[in-house]
C-alpha cells in the first residue's frame, strides 16, 4: 500500500546570513546585504571586505533558497492575527478607531520529531537542525514562507521572530540494528511572531 503525502511542506525558512565585512566568503556562499540577496560569484578571489554591489566582480543577486520544516509528526498549526489598533469612545458618544497593521503569531510543534533531514519522511528539517538554526539565525529576525498549498500564487512571505522555543528529548539510542547509528526522537514546539 503507498502513502501519498501532501502537496508539500506549510513552513519554509529563509537560512542565509547577513554580510559582515570581516568574513571570508567562497564561490557560492549566500548572503543579505541592504535586503537583496547576493551569491559570491564562482571563480571570484576569496578575499574578505568586497561588499557586495550591482555590477561587482565578487557578487551577483540571487533569488531565495528556502529550507523547508518538516511535516514528520507536525501538529495542526495556528495561525493567528494580532490586530493592533486603538479604539476611543468619543464626546458624542461615537466610537473611533485607528488601525496601524495586522501581524501574524505562528504555532507549530511536533512530537516524534528525528533529529536530522536525513530521517525525516520528507527531508526537512529534523529537531536538531531547527535547535542549531534557532540558536544561530534565530536570535534576530529571519524570513519565513508560509505554502497553503503548493501553489505560489498562495504562498507568504514575512519576517518573523522566535518568541517561544521548546525542545525535549523524547527518546534517545534508538537503533533498527546494533551496527545502525543511534538515533534522537524530540518532542518540539516553535512561536512565532511577525515583525
Amino acid at each position: 500500500m503507498a502513502i501519498t503525502l501532501p502537496v508539500g511542506s506549510l513552513l519554509f525558512i529563509d537560512i542565509n546570513a547577513d554580510y559582515s565585512a570581516t568574513t571570508l566568503y567562497n564561490p557560492g556562499d549566500k548572503i543579505y546585504y541592504n535586503g537583496t540577496l547576493w551569491k559570491r560569484k564562482t571563480g571570484a578571489l576569496t578575499t574578505i571586505g568586497q561588499t557586495p554591489a550591482a555590477g561587482s566582480t565578487f557578487w551577483e543577486a540571487s533569488t531565495d533558497i528556502w529550507t523547508k520544516l518538516s511535516e514528520h509528526n507536525r501538529q495542526p498549526v495556528s495561525l493567528s492575527t494580532n490586530r493592533i489598533e486603538r479604539s476611543e469612545r468619543m464626546a458624542n458618544g461615537t466610537m473611533r478607531k485607528i488601525f496601524i497593521a495586522d501581524k501574524v503569531a505562528i504555532q507549530v510543534s511536533w512530537n516524534m520529531l528525528p533529529s536530522t533531514d536525513t530521517m525525516t519522511v520528507d527531508g526537512g528539517y529534523g529537531a536538531e537542525q531547527i535547535r542549531t538554526f534557532y540558536k544561530g539565525k534565530g536570535v534576530g529576525a529571519f524570513k519565513l514562507k508560509i505554502s497553503y498549498n503548493g501553489v505560489s500564487a498562495r504562498d507568504e512571505i514575512i519576517s518573523v521572530m522566535i518568541t517561544d522555543c521548546n525542545f525535549t528529548l523524547n527518546k534517545r539510542n534508538v537503533k533498527e540494528k546494533i551496527a545502525d547509528a543511534a538515533q534522537e526522537f524530540w518532542d518540539v514546539s516553535l512561536t512565532l511572531d511577525q515583525v
